[in-house]
C-alpha cells in the first residue's frame, strides 16, 4: 500500500510565487514562503487563503538578540 503526501498550490498574497504545501495545515498555521521569505497566516482551509503576518508578531523570546549592559 502506498500513501502520497497531497501537495496544495497556492499564490503568495505578497510576490505571487506560487506555493506547494503539504501536510496538515490548520487555521492559523503560518508557513513561510519560499520566493520572498513572508510570513503567511492561513486564513481559510477550502479554498486555502493566505494572508502577510507582522513578523514582529511572530517573534519569540528566544528569537530576540541578548542586551548587555
Amino acid at each position: 500500500m502506498s500513501t502520497y503526501a497531497r501537495i496544495t498550490v497556492v499564490a503568495c498574497p505578497v510576490c505571487r510565487a506560487k506555493q506547494g504545501l503539504s501536510g496538515v495545515l490548520h487555521c492559523g498555521s503560518v508557513v513561510i514562503c519560499a520566493t520572498c521569505h513572508s510570513s503567511l497566516l492561513v486564513t481559510t482551509l477550502r479554498p486555502i487563503r493566505l494572508r502577510l503576518v507582522d513578523p514582529a508578531s511572530t517573534r519569540t523570546a528566544e528569537s530576540q538578540p541578548e542586551s548587555y549592559a
